[in-house]
């Protein structure tokens, strides 16, 4: 059964659909034999029901036949499912389709805020999915921002909000479970509008988002794997089905077809929800009957009074959104216990999945999250790393090193030691002090340890070889989290040593900083261009403090220091470090005015080295 529309509406669909399998006989070899040569508006839907049902086994076998052979494949985006019911889809989406998303989002929107039409507004699209990148993309109608909270979530309370107010007066779009967890953290945030998609939630967690948020709060049905599929009647409640899908109900099974997306056309796709179709018209201005979810992919249920409810898949759902791996939910002494698998959780994780299960059921729900079961550590660091913990990688290096020959010392240097300044784009900084530093043992070394640690960069040297190096001689002594041995061989820089090192960092700093900020496009990832200038400014700070004699090299302290000689462009450089730890996302345009402050920083540190002692 296809969902019934108006008699031109149905011609007009029949016409996109018809259009839509043609390019999918002619260009997509999945579907080449499955299609007959004749298909048009009257036809189409009649064609469409006699194809086969195209299932997530399907995909998985036959991905490559489904990419279409047309087409400019390097403009396609790649979309993922959580695989929280099985093994994830991925779906190539066109430019087409992309646009067609923000569309039919536009119009929801203005519809229910009607002052942001035309106005320029963002979307931010919260996450708490640890691995999420941020990242902002200026089409119109409105600006799209993907912010991962993960790292503004270590922050307190207070901060966080803070952090938080960067979404008043736009919309603000997230799954239940991030908004659940959001509720029972932030306060004083006003967003214009808030949309709840990708999972089923019950209506005591709209009243409270609309009561913590001050805004209205509307839902969207989506997939990943198809888009926006349905917008929500705020009359009569269900789904009104987006122009862009053909929704068929068998069985109450929901099957869907693209019509936008040509990349990876999916016909008759079986969503793995159930549904009804209410024929009585609705009373709101779009005549067409609606969609009733009567049941997605959830499995066992927990319910507190009666009506607030929590699916074992809105914790798998949770979790995989903070790359941890759920085994049990259960009720147990009058509280929920969440078991999962893998290295312990860092406290912000914990926090995260209790907050969004108390947004849930209740803020008086007791929460206990466990680990189901004791694993190796080969590879627990690899997790542990989303938040750092410098005891825990010390004492990793320390089981590697302690028994090789030749090692004196090592140390922990760098952003790893502080939650502040450590980004997906930081280094982790392990200097390792040996006799021969030319062995070629060092090299396998570092090989096999970089196998366990994402992003660590081991440092091999000899403290003689380090007598041209005055900044890490400093940061090695001023910040090192030892490992093994003392640093007893390595002398702190003179100001001297330090001011003939800066002149010659100036310029190679100035021209990395001058090639991007004069670049002819906006950067593709404005969260990494912030790292690089947020890098070069703390150096350049480094720099201008130490050949003044001072003996730290904390980010803190330079930030500090700036801060009380009102250092040119200090808002900016503190706006780059703050873009690039993700405790706010990038602002439109945003990219050369940090780059520009991190050029002025350096020339503001060279210019002050006339007066170094």
């Amino acid at each position: 059964m296809v969902t019934e529309v108006s008699e031109d509406k149905h011609l007009a669909r029949g016409a996109r659909l018809a259009a839509q399998l043609r390019y999918a006989r002619n260009h997509v070899p999945h579907y080449q034999s499955s299609l007959p040569a004749a298909i048009t508006a009257a036809n189409a839907f009649d064609v469409l029901r006699a194809m086969p049902v195209l299932r997530r086994q399907d995909v998985h076998a036959n991905r490559p036949r489904l990419w279409s052979a047309a087409g400019d494949s390097t403009l396609w985006r790649t979309v993922r499912t959580t695989g929280v019911t099985g093994n994830p889809v991925e779906v190539a989406v066109d430019i087409a389709a992309q646009e067609a998303e923000r569309d039919a989002l536009d119009r929801h929107v203005t519809g229910l805020v009607p002052h942001l039409a035309g106005s320029g507004y963002s979307v931010f699209h919260l996450t708490l999915h640890a691995s999420a990148r941020t990242r902002a993309a200026g089409f119109a109608p409105a600006r799209l921002v993907k912010w991962n909270l993960s790292r503004a979530w270590r922050q307190p309370d207070e901060r966080f909000s803070e952090c938080l107010r960067e979404v008043d007066g736009h919309v603000v779009t997230a799954m239940p479970s991030v908004t659940a967890a959001l509720v029972e953290r932030v306060r004083g945030v006003r967003p214009a509008l808030i949309v709840l998609s990708g999972e089923p939630f019950a209506e005591s967690l709209r009243d409270r988002a609309r009561d913590v948020f001050g805004c209205p709060v509307t839902s969207m049905y989506t997939l990943a794997e198809m888009g926006i599929a349905g917008v929500e009647c705020g009359t009569s409640g269900g789904y009104h089905v987006s122009d862009d899908v053909v929704v068929e109900l068998l069985d109450g099974r929901v099957t869907m077809t693209s019509l936008t997306n040509r990349a990876m056309p999916l016909i008759r796709y079986e969503t793995g929800d159930r549904a009804s179709l209410d024929h009585h018209p609705c009373s709101c201005t779009r005549r067409e009957s609606l969609l009733r979810l009567t049941r997605t992919r959830s499995v066992r249920l927990l319910t507190r009074d009666g009506e607030r409810r929590l699916t074992s898949l809105d914790i798998a759902k949770l979790f995989a959104q903070l790359d941890v791996q759920a085994v049990a939910l259960a009720e147990e002494f009058g509280g929920v216990v969440v078991r999962y698998r893998g290295a312990e959780l860092p406290a912000t994780t914990t926090s995260a999945v209790t907050a969004a299960i108390r947004g849930l059921l209740g803020p008086s729900t007791a929460v206990d999250v466990r680990r189901a079961e004791t694993v190796g550590t080969t590879g627990e660091v690899r997790l542990a790393l989303r938040e750092p913990d410098p005891e825990a990688l010390a004492a990793w290096a320390r089981t590697r090193l302690r028994e090789v020959p030749g090692v004196r010392a090592a140390t922990l240097t760098g952003s790893v030691l502080s939650l502040e300044t450590f980004t997906r784009y930081s280094d982790i900084d392990l200097t390792i002090l040996v006799d021969d530093e030319n062995d070629p043992r060092w090299r396998d070394l570092a090989q096999s340890m970089h196998q366990h640690v994402t992003s660590l960069r081991v440092n091999v040297s000899t403290p003689a070889a380090l007598a041209d190096a005055p900044l890490v001689r400093a940061r090695l002594l001023a910040e090192r989290h030892p490992v093994l041995g003392e640093l007893t061989d390595i002398v702190w820089p003179t100001t001297e040593e330090v001011a003939a090192e800066a002149r010659f960092w100036a310029h190679d700093a100035r021209a990395v900083l001058w090639t991007q900020a004069t670049a002819p496009r906006p950067p593709a990832d404005p969260v990494r261009i912030a790292w690089l200038a947020a890098r070069f400014s703390l150096d350049g700070l480094r720099y201008r403090y130490l050949a003044h004699g001072a003996r730290s090299t904390a980010a803190a302290d330079m930030l500090a220091m700036a801060a009380a000689e009102n250092a040119p462009a200090f808002d900016a450089v503190r706006a780059a470090l703050d873009t690039a730890t993700e405790r706010r996302p990038p602002r439109a345009g945003e990219s050369r005015r940090l780059l520009t402050a991190a050029l002025s920083t350096v020339d503001w540190m060279r210019r002050g080295l006339g007066g170094a002692r």
